[in-house]
């Protein structure tokens, strides 16, 4: 395949590869090489991914044997495949089983007789089947020069609801699907259904079809029975799946094709199937290059764009005269001892915050309990029956509710209310302007600014919870609290945090019938106010610990970006202090070589720009 081909997968792959090492040689002294090397393994481990599905007997393993050459997945007509099986290429034979309960086997491959191996683990001759989600199989050969993942699944006329949704998992992913046919029944009623129903259903137009066993009807490939097949399948689909348009259909003998492979000889049916071995590339490819370079491209543009930012902040400092440069270092000097004061002030203000909010926290709670505990003990003076007990406990945890429903609103106020107070004293640090050179100097980025706007007013992320809305739902749900809960109320549950279990279980009808109803209600009494006062007592102890914790998302937030600034900064300052010292080389020797430097990477641009733009086309 020609390295020059646009829709090739491999050439494109090979493109971005060089394009990396010219990037990094260019990079190497601007503190890219962290991204440069991540970005490489992810292309490094980027594959083509073809997905085989087909009906029982469809010959489905037999047609990937035939694609590497040597009879590796059981294919006899009794062992059946019942798993999802992923082939992909391997420097040593291997097998890895992910079972549904999340568990793993690695086991080696044996040298000859792979098929047999595996019999017992992917076909239905394995008890324990349906407990295995997928089979990684890794084996030397064709599939490493190809850089291509091969999925072989069950038969689609038979799929339970597990493997059916594994099945389409890969489908959704893969680049290409096979959809193998048989030539004695090429494209029967339940295949039809089956893509109506459940590929097209689900978008999936990313197929080619396949119809195997041609030698079974033909004695040549490519002949006059492989002609009015196509056309049979064509019109078929034609009729009943038109949303297929123009399908790319081919006709092999996957099995006379292993054979000759296998015995390493000459056969006619061996050539037609490498002819459409190369095909299969294609549009596999052309799939492949569409979908999942672009996002490496992307990538490889975003290091070159910072790369060239970069080159030219460095060239802007070389440009200016030395009294400017002097000058400019001096500014920095003074940016990095203003930061260090800012990080001095943010800490003193949030140990501020912190100590306001455990006092807040403190006096709410207090204020609101005592109260509570006011109109309980009233209640507790007028016990005469059980069910005024009942009543008491009922009131009670009604009470603490309301209380904990309030004390989040008033912490979403709070949060509102240092979100203010933060943006009007370092809200300066969020903004862009229009200047290159001074946007550079931002430490937050948009995302950066809504995350931060999120952790304070507690809006939904998917990130943060509140503490005290964990409280809320761990009442209403009557489970066990989180932090929060465990501060508030120390051992005591929820459910018994004001009434403990002394009044149930025929305790009070014991103390009724010994006529001891003041005792009761003086016992009752003191319980609750003990209780409270419990309460009360252990959030004074956690107070200073809650608060922090709310706080500390915050902190975090503004303290790491802070300290990012400011070591950019120092960076900085370290070369330019150099090159002031005559650390570095001469200044024109510098700036003809950030001149190379620019010049290489904007045509590197360039190139990337023009080759997306192919491989979208």
């Amino acid at each position: 395949m020609e390295k020059t081909d646009k829709h090739s997968f491999e050439a494109n792959k090979h493109f971005a590869e060089e394009k990396l090492k010219e990037i990094s040689a260019i990079l190497a002294d601007y503190g890219f090489q962290e991204r440069i090397e991540a970005a490489q393994s992810r292309l490094q481990h980027e594959k083509m991914h073809l997905l085989v599905v087909g009906e029982f007997s469809r010959g489905k393993s037999t047609f990937i044997n035939a694609i590497l050459g040597k009879p590796v997945l059981p294919s006899k007509v009794n062992p059946t495949t019942a798993t999802i099986s992923i082939i992909e290429g391997s420097d040593q034979p291997q097998m890895n089983i992910l079972y549904r309960s999340g568990e793993r086997m690695n086991r080696p491959l044996p040298d000859e007789k792979v098929n047999k191996f595996l019999e017992e683990f992917i076909t239905t001759s394995n008890q324990e089947a349906n407990a295995i989600q997928e089979v990684r199989i890794g084996y030397p050969g064709v599939l490493q020069i190809m850089q291509c993942d091969i999925v072989d699944t069950p038969g689609v006329n038979d799929l339970d609801d597990l493997r059916e949704e594994v099945t389409f998992h890969y489908l959704s992913k893969a680049d290409s699907c096979i959809v193998l046919l048989d030539s004695q029944q090429p494209l029967s009623e339940s295949e039809r259904r089956f893509l109506q129903e459940k590929v097209l259903a689900n978008d999936i137009n990313r197929f080619l079809f396949v119809i195997n066993r041609i030698d079974e009807v033909e004695n040549i490939p490519q002949g006059e029975v492989s002609a009015r097949l196509k056309a049979y399948v064509r019109k078929l689909l034609q009729e009943h799946l038109p949303q297929i348009a123009d399908p790319t259909i081919h006709t092999v003998s996957a099995k006379e094709a292993l054979r000759a492979r296998f015995k390493q000889e000459a056969s006619i049916w061996e050539s037609d199937f490498s002819n459409f071995e190369a095909s299969l590339m294609d549009f596999v490819s052309r799939q492949a290059v569409r979908d999942r370079l672009p996002m490496h491209y992307d990538r490889i543009a975003a290091i070159v764009k910072d790369g060239i930012q970069t080159v030219e902040e460095r060239f802007s400092l070389l440009s200016v005269q030395r009294d400017e440069m002097l000058l400019e270092l001096q500014r920095m000097e003074q940016e990095e001892r203003t930061m260090q004061l800012e990080l001095g002030t943010f800490e003193s203000f949030m140990q501020v915050e912190s100590v306001n909010l455990a006092r807040w926290m403190t006096a709410f709670v207090r204020e609101e309990f005592t109260k509570l505990q006011a109109e309980l003990v009233g209640q507790a003076a007028q016990i005469t029956t059980d069910e005024d007990v009942l009543r008491i406990k009922s009131m009670a945890g009604i009470g603490i509710r309301s209380i904990m429903e309030a004390l989040q609103e008033q912490m979403l106020d709070y949060r509102r209310g240092l979100h203010e107070k933060l943006q009007a004293k370092w809200g300066h640090y969020f903004s862009h302007t229009s200047d290159g050179r001074k946007a550079s100097r931002g430490i937050f980025s948009d995302a950066d600014t809504e995350h931060l706007k999120n952790l304070i007013t507690m809006e939904p992320t998917g990130e943060q919870t509140s503490s005290f809305a964990e409280v809320a739902a761990g009442m209403a749900l009557g489970g066990t609290l989180g932090f929060i809960g465990a501060a508030l109320f120390g051992p005591i549950g929820i459910g018994a945090a004001i009434v403990g279990t002394i009044f149930l279980g025929g305790k009070l009808q014991e103390e009724k019938e010994a006529k001891e109803r003041e005792a009761l209600r003086t016992k009752v009494t003191q319980i609750l106010q003990t209780q409270i006062q419990g309460i009360i007592q252990n959030v004074e102890e956690k107070v200073k610990e809650m608060a922090g914790k709310e706080l500390e998302p915050i902190q975090e937030h503004y303290a790491t970006r802070l300290h990012n600034r400011m070591n950019a900064l120092r960076l900085t300052l370290q070369e330019q202090q150099g090159i002031m010292q005559g650390k570095n080389s001469d200044i024109n020797t510098q700036k003809k070589r950030l001149d190379e430097h620019l010049a290489q990477l904007r045509q590197l641009q360039e190139e990337l720009l023009n080759r997306k733009e192919r491989l979208l086309a």
